[in-house]
């Protein structure tokens, strides 16, 4: 369910930035944030109606020794779970979804983000103004760093895919196993390296990030120098050494009189 939801938020943003650049007179009509939520809850509602059926795929089956009278639980499949026409019929109806339509559309849409990113390039040598040179540049770099992210994770999807496809047809002996192990770490990567394209792409994230542990660094640097500068204002003096006295009688008086008043 998870994961679905990833690749249709990848493909959301996809389709965002397709009709950014290419149809900019109805992006602000198509791209609100009022769309943009109804898409993900779109999206949320669709994975969980579809992951609901695999719940009843499996029940609990408890046994009892008749010698020691120990109770055993164990998880088996139900009758939905052993039918192997809806085993066909999900796992069918899954790579469509999360894998086939997804990777269509997302090789479409980075098609054609490749080509005007090429062609704006070609066009930044007939701009004369600064400004609008500037502008389309970092258009063009949000554009880019998007198409890094899509091409990442179709390089780390893609093997889930075929292994899913190989699945159908049965465990295919040891190299199947050495390709399902290089397939889940690929989707594991692909879930913790956007991070890193936005901090080398997106200048505005960059600058954020850095501010944020900036200022973190110098609010501790600030608790410690007000903490030094407090113990310094109020030092813990010893009582006998304020009486100061050149005659030891005297100075055995005052200190007398002091624990006295004390």
């Amino acid at each position: 369910m998870a994961q679905m939801i990833t690749i249709w938020v990848v493909v959301l943003l996809g389709l965002e930035r397709f009709i950014a650049v290419c149809k900019p007179l109805r992006a602000k009509v198509w791209c609100t944030h009022r769309r943009v939520r109804m898409q993900l809850a779109c999206v949320i509602v669709a994975a969980i109606v579809f992951a609901i059926p695999r719940f009843f795929t499996q029940t609990t089956k408890v046994t009892v020794n008749s010698c020691t009278s120990e109770t055993t639980a164990r998880v088996v499949a139900s009758g939905l779970g052993k039918s192997k026409e809806y085993s066909i019929s999900v796992n069918t109806i899954f790579l469509i979804i999360a894998y086939l339509v997804p990777l269509t559309l997302l090789t479409y849409i980075n098609t054609k983000l490749i080509t005007v990113v090429r062609k704006s390039y070609q066009d930044q040598s007939k701009l004369q103004h600064y400004r609008s040179k500037k502008s389309l540049k970092q258009k063009d770099k949000l554009t880019l760093m998007l198409i890094v992210v899509i091409a990442v994770f179709m390089v780390c999807e893609t093997p889930v895919f075929i292994n899913h496809l190989v699945y159908i047809k049965g465990y295919m002996g040891l190299p199947h196993s050495y390709f399902n192990v290089v397939s889940n770490t690929l989707v594991t990567l692909n879930s913790s390296v956007n991070f890193f394209i936005y901090f080398l792409f997106g200048k505005k994230f960059r600058r954020m990030m850095i501010k944020k542990f900036s200022k973190s660094k110098k609010s501790e640097q600030n608790h410690v120098f007000f903490s030094s500068s407090s113990s310094q204002e109020h030092p813990q003096v010893n009582v006998h050494d304020k009486i100061v006295s050149l005659d030891p009688e005297i100075e055995k008086k005052e200190i007398s009189r002091y624990n006295v008043g004390c």
